[in-house]
This record gives structure tokens, sequence and C-alpha cells, in this order.
């Protein structure tokens, strides 16, 4: 594995180790704070970041993100993310978290594809 390659490994593991320590916070007060779906943002931004990452992972040890990882990182994950959620006080799941961790995954690799596609055509 290449130096690039280990820190995006690193890095991938931290965020997603910081969304689990996130989410298992009792009662954070983001739905009594929400403003016009802040919380939802926020989901989808750290999904988003999360796919990145993992995208660049791939991409840095020479692999293509495929649609295994994809169907992992937008329907496993955030799955399991808000199941654990319901087992902490003060928590609770939410379809529209999901939802929003779906759409950040999904919009990172359907950049990717597009960004894919641009270079494919270049060529």
């Amino acid at each position: 594995m290449n130096k690039t390659a280990r820190w995006l490994t690193g890095i991938y593991y931290l965020w997603l180790t910081a969304i689990i320590i996130v989410s298992s916070i009792p009662d954070i007060g983001s739905s009594k704070k929400d403003i016009m779906g802040f919380d939802k943002y926020v989901h989808f931004i750290e999904y988003m970041i999360l796919a990145f990452l993992y995208i660049c992972l791939k991409l840095s040890q020479r692999q293509k993100p495929m649609l295994k990882n994809y169907l992992f990182l937008a329907i496993l994950l955030p799955a399991l993310d808000e199941l654990h959620q319901l087992f902490i006080r003060g928590r609770d799941s939410s379809p529209l978290d999901f939802s929003a961790d779906w759409a950040g995954v999904s919009i990172a690799f359907l950049i990717y594809l597009l960004l894919m596609k641009v270079k494919s055509s270049k060529l």
C-alpha cells in the first residue's frame, strides 16, 4: 500500500469512527434546535465526505469503486447507524436521516461516475 493510500485509510476510518461516536451521544438536542432540517444537511454532508474518502482511497490503490462499495456505504452503514441510535437514550431512528445519508453517498458516487465519463470522453 502506498503512502497516500495509508493516509486515506486512516482518515476514512477516523471519519467513520467520528460518525459512530456522534451517533452514540445521548440526546444531543439537535431535534429541539432543528432549523429548516439542518440536521439532514449534516447527515448528507457527513456521508458524502465518507463516500468521497472511500472513492479516493480506492483510486489511490488503483482500484475502481464498485457497486458493492456503493451498496455498503449507501445502504448498510446508514441502516446500521440508524438501528444503533434506537438503543441510545434520547436518540431515535429516522427514515429521513437514512435518506439524507443515502443521498450524500449517492451524490458522491454520481459525481465520481460523471467525472470518469468526462475523462473517458476526452481521451
